[in-house]
């Protein structure tokens, strides 16, 4: 499932779902720090998934898997146009994306 958001001239586009799919299709993730105080959102530390951050986020899932609990993911893109250049809309609010409708 999905939803675009417009801020200012970017348009975001949200993605939620199972997160064993959704995370082999990212190349980035967001550090998440533990400093115990409120985020500051106006900075957001972006890395690259490289073999280890892989690794840590498939034992994740997989150990909240072996609780019997399903993971979400929720990913993000933003684009400059939306539709963005090759994506037909099938309908107004409905545009399919890697094959999906979001």
């Amino acid at each position: 499932m999905g939803a675009v958001v417009k801020l200012m001239h970017v348009y975001h586009l949200y993605i939620k779902g199972a997160s064993e799919i959704l995370t082999k299709l990212c190349r980035w993730h967001i550090v998440v720090h533990h400093q115990g105080g409120p985020a500051d959102r106006s900075d957001v530390e972006l890395a690259e998934i490289d073999d280890f951050s892989e690794e840590n986020i498939t034992r994740t899932i997989i150990f909240y898997t072996n609780q019997i609990l399903h993971t979400i993911a929720l990913c993000y893109r933003d684009f400059a146009f939306w539709p963005p250049p090759g994506i037909e809309a099938s309908v107004v609010d409905e545009v399919c994306v890697f094959g999906v409708a979001v």
